[in-house]
C-alpha cells in the first residue's frame, strides 16, 4: 500500500454469489464508518439480497476472520488508527487478547513506547525509577542495562517486540 491508502481495509463479497461463481463485493474501510451499526449497512450493502450472507474474502493491514462483527472491525480499526497495523497485528500474534472489545484498551494498558533497542529501554526505566548515581556512586556506570533488559524479558515483565523501522516497540504486562 502506498501512504494515502488506509492501513486497514477488507473486501467484503456476497458469499450466495461467490458459492455460484460470480464475485460480487467490494473493499471497505472501517475507518470511515463511525459506528459498527454504519459499518454493517455498507457491508449489507455488498449483497445482492437481503438473504445473503456477507464474508470477508480479502484483508489489507490487519488480518481478520472471514466473519468477523462490523463492531469488531470497528475497534480493530481504531486500534490501528491509533498505533498502526504493523504494531496491532504484532500485538494480536501474542494472543493477549481474547475479546476484541477491548483491543485498544489492552494496548493503552501495557504500551511502554517504542525505544532504539532493548538497552535504551532499560536505561529510561532504571532511570526513572532508581538513583544508581545516589544509592551506587560511581559504580553505577557499571550497571548492564543490557543484562537487565534481558532478565525483565525472560521473567515475563516486558515483551521486546522488533518493528520493521529497526526499533523495539515494548510492552508490559
Amino acid at each position: 500500500m502506498n501512504s494515502s491508502e488506509p492501513e486497514f481495509r477488507i473486501y467484503v463479497a456476497d458469499l450466495h454469489e461467490f458459492t455460484n461463481g460470480r464475485l460480487i463485493g467490494r473493499w471497505i474501510t472501517p475507518s470511515d464508518y463511525a459506528s459498527g451499526d454504519e459499518l454493517q449497512t455498507a457491508i449489507t450493502e455488498c449483497l445482492t439480497h437481503p438473504t445473503h450472507e456477507a464474508a470477508i474474502h480479502d484483508y489489507e493491514g490487519v488480518k481478520v476472520g472471514e466473519y468477523e462483527s462490523a463492531a469488531n472491525l470497528i475497534r480493530i480499526s481504531e486500534a490501528v488508527d491509533e498505533y498502526g497495523a504493523e504494531k496491532v497485528n504484532k500485538y494480536l500474534e501474542l494472543g493477549r487478547t481474547s475479546d476484541l472489545a477491548s483491543l485498544r484498551d489492552d494496548i493503552v494498558a501495557v504500551d511502554q513506547g517504542e525505544y532504539d533497542n532493548e538497552e535504551s529501554w532499560a536505561q529510561e526505566y532504571i532511570e526513572a525509577a532508581y538513583d544508581l548515581e545516589r544509592v551506587l556512586g560511581s559504580l553505577a556506570y557499571y550497571f548492564d542495562h543490557t543484562a537487565f533488559a534481558r532478565d525483565a524479558e525472560l521473567n515475563g515483565d516486558v515483551t521486546f517486540i522488533e518493528l520493521e523501522n529497526g526499533r523495539v516497540w515494548v510492552l508490559g504486562r
